[in-house]
C-alpha cells in the first residue's frame, strides 16, 4: 500500500507539543504536511521477494550498437483536443508518455495546461524540467555495473524524450525542451560512495548519446549540485528539517510508518560491500534486520534522502532556476508534475536502477527496441533460463540482457 500520512493537526497531537527549533523556517506541521509530496514508496515485505540461484549466463557479443535501431516515434494529440496547448497536454497524458494513473494528477491538469497556455501564449517552447539519471545504482542487487557505465537502458530513455519533444513538436511550432536535473552528485554520499568523479563521468557519457542521437536542440543536462550551491540556506534548513524528522519518526505513527517503509526500500539503493547472494540472504531477514552496522547506515539513508528532498520543496530551488519550466517527474504524485515514462509504459524500474532486458519473441514481431525491453533489477533476470548477456566487443560489462520470454 501506498505510505498514507495523516496531515490533519490537532493541538492534542503529541508530536506537535514538542518545542520549535530555534530560528528554523520550518516546523513540524510542515514537514508532516510535505513528506507525501516528495516521497511516494509501496509498502512491500523484502521476505516475500522471490529469489533465484545465481548463476553463469550465457554470452555473446556485438561487434557494435547501431543507434538507427533507436525509432523515431510520435505520439498524437486526443482527437478532442482542439487548441494547441490541449494538444500538448494530451500528448504528455498519452498512455506511452504518461507513468502512473491518471487519477493521481487529474486535480492539478487545469494548472499545468494553464502553464502550458501561457509559454505559448509567449511564443516560448515549452521547457520541461525533469530531475532523473543520477549514475548507475550501486547496491549488488540492482545492476552490478560501475558508476558510469551506460548500457541499451540510458539509450531508451533519451530515445523516448526525444519522442515527447519531438511529437510536440508536431502540433507547436516553437517546439519544446527537456532540462534534466540530475542529483548524482548531491545524493553521491549516500549511493556513490562519493566518487564524485565517476558520476561526473556518467553525466559526460549521457551527453555523448544526446549528441549521437541529435538531441543537442532537445535536451540540456543542468547538475543539481550546481542549483544548490547557489542558495547559501540549504544546509542549515536540511539539517533543521532533519532533526525534526529525527523527532517525529519517534514521535508520530505516521511519519513512523513512512520512514520504516523508506528504509525498507534502502535495502534495493545504499552501496555495500557485500555480494549480490550475500545481499539477498540479508534482505530475506525480517524487518528490522537486527544488523547495527546496516540498519544504522540504512536510517542515515533514509532521513538524510528525505531531508534534501523537503529542502528542496521548502526552498522551490528548482522552480526558481527555472520559473517557466513544467515540472515533470518520474513518479506519479499527487503534485503539478508531469510523470514521464521513461522508457514505456511496462516498465516500472528506472534505467539507472536495473538491468535492460530485450524479449526476443516481442521484439521478433514488432521491431521496435523501445517497447520490446523492460528494465528488471539484476536478482531478477536469473528466473529466466535463457538470460544471456549481450556485450559489445571490447567492453567488460554487458550492454543488455536477452529472455525468449514475451513476458518479463
Amino acid at each position: 500500500m501506498d505510505i498514507s500520512f495523516n496531515t490533519s493537526v490537532k493541538k492534542s497531537d503529541h508530536a506537535l507539543s514538542a518545542p520549535p527549533l530555534k530560528n528554523t523556517p520550518v516546523d513540524i506541521t510542515w514537514v508532516k504536511e510535505n513528506i507525501p509530496s516528495v516521497i511516494i514508496y509501496k509498502d512491500f515485505d523484502t521476505q516475500d521477494l522471490k529469489f533465484t540461484q545465481t548463476r553463469i549466463l550465457n554470452r555473446r557479443v556485438i561487434q557494435n550498437f547501431d543507434v538507427r535501431i533507436l525509432k523515431n516515434e510520435v505520439y498524437h494529440p486526443n482527437k478532442n483536443a482542439f487548441t494547441v496547448s490541449q494538444k500538448i497536454l494530451s500528448i504528455l497524458l498519452n498512455s506511452n508518455v504518461r507513468r502512473g494513473s491518471l487519477a493521481t494528477i487529474a486535480e492539478y491538469l487545469p494548472i499545468i495546461q494553464q502553464n502550458i497556455q501561457s509559454l505559448v501564449d509567449q511564443n516560448l517552447p515549452v521547457q520541461f524540467v525533469l530531475p532523473t539519471l543520477p549514475h548507475k545504482k550501486q547496491n549488488p542487487i540492482t545492476t552490478g555495473h560501475t558508476i558510469d557505465f551506460v548500457d541499451l537502458g540510458e539509450y531508451l530513455c533519451l530515445q523516448q524524450l526525444k519522442n515527447i519533444v519531438s511529437s510536440i513538436s508536431k502540433v507547436y511550432i516553437h517546439g519544446a525542451k527537456i532540462i534534466l536535473i540530475p542529483d548524482g552528485i548531491t545524493l553521491a554520499h549516500l549511493f556513490a560512495r562519493n566518487d564524485i568523479s565517476s558520476v561526473i563521468s556518467y553525466k559526460e557519457k549521457l551527453s555523448r548519446i544526446i549528441d549521437e542521437l541529435r538531441m543537442n536542440n532537445m535536451i540540456e543536462i543542468h547538475d543539481l549540485e550546481d542549483i544548490i550551491v547557489s542558495d547559501n540556506r540549504f544546509h542549515r534548513i536540511k539539517n533543521e528539517i532533519k532533526k525534526i524528522l529525527e523527532y517525529l519518526k519517534n514521535e508520530d505513527s505516521d511519519v513512523s510508518k513512512g520512514i520504516m517503509i523508506l528504509k525498507k526500500a534502502m535495502l534495493f539503493n545504499i552501496p555495500v560491500e557485500h555480494s549480490l547472494e550475500e545481499h539477498i540472504k540479508l534482505m530475506q531477514l525480517p524487518f528490522p534486520l537486527g544488523l547495527k552496522g546496516i540498519e544504522d547506515k540504512i536510517e542515515y539513508a533514509a532521513l538524510e534522502y528525505v531531508s534534501i528532498l523537503l529542502t528542496l520543496r521548502k526552498l522551490n530551488l528548482i522552480s526558481n532556476a527555472y520559473p517557466q519550466a513544467i515540472r515533470a517527474s518520474v513518479h506519479c504524485k499527487n503534485t503539478a508534475n508531469i510523470p514521464l515514462n521513461l522508457i514505456n509504459d511496462s516498465t516500472q524500474i528506472f534505467p539507472y536502477n536495473g538491468i535492460p532486458v530485450v524479449k526476443k519473441l516481442k521484439f521478433e514481431r514488432n521491431g521496435n527496441i523501445r517497447t520490446s525491453t523492460t528494465i528488471l533489477r539484476l536478482f531478477e533476470i536469473y528466473k529466466y533460463s535463457n538470460a544471456t548477456e549481450v556485450y559489445i566487443e571490447g567492453q567488460k560489462e554487458p550492454f543488455y540482457y536477452e529472455i525468449d520470454s514475451l513476458q518479463a
